[in-house]
C-alpha cells in the first residue's frame, strides 16, 4: 500500500468551457449535504455549528483529494449519526471511523 502521487491535471478547450459550471454544480451540492449534516448533528447534540469553518474544511479536503485523482465528498449524514448515538464527544471519532474504512 502506498500514499497517492499527486497529479497536475490537463484539460482540453472545450472542458474549460464546461468545467465552471460542473463545479458549481457538485459544489452547491456538497455544500447543501455537508450543511444538512451540520444540522442533523446540532439537533442530535444541542449545540450549534460554525458553517464556515465546515464548509472551508470541506473546499480544502476537496481541493486536496483532487489532485490526488481522487473525487470530491460531503458530509456524511449516517456516519456522523452514529457516533452521536454511540456517545462519541470529539472529532476523533470520524478519523477512527475513517481509518477503519480505509482498512
Amino acid at each position: 500500500m502506498e500514499l497517492p502521487t499527486l497529479q497536475v491535471p490537463t484539460f482540453t478547450p472545450g472542458q474549460l468551457t464546461v468545467m465552471p459550471v460542473d463545479g458549481a454544480m457538485l459544489g452547491m451540492l456538497g455544500c447543501i449535504d455537508t450543511l444538512l449534516t451540520a444540522v442533523i448533528a446540532d439537533s442530535l447534540t444541542r449545540t450549534e455549528h460554525d458553517s464556515n469553518k465546515e464548509l472551508i474544511g470541506q473546499g480544502i479536503g476537496n481541493f486536496v483529494s483532487g489532485l490526488c485523482g481522487d473525487l470530491p465528498g460531503a458530509g456524511a449524514t449516517m456516519g456522523t449519526v452514529v457516533n452521536i448515538q454511540t456517545g462519541a464527544k470529539t472529532t476523533l471519532s470520524g478519523l477512527i471511523r475513517s481509518l477503519i474504512l480505509l482498512i
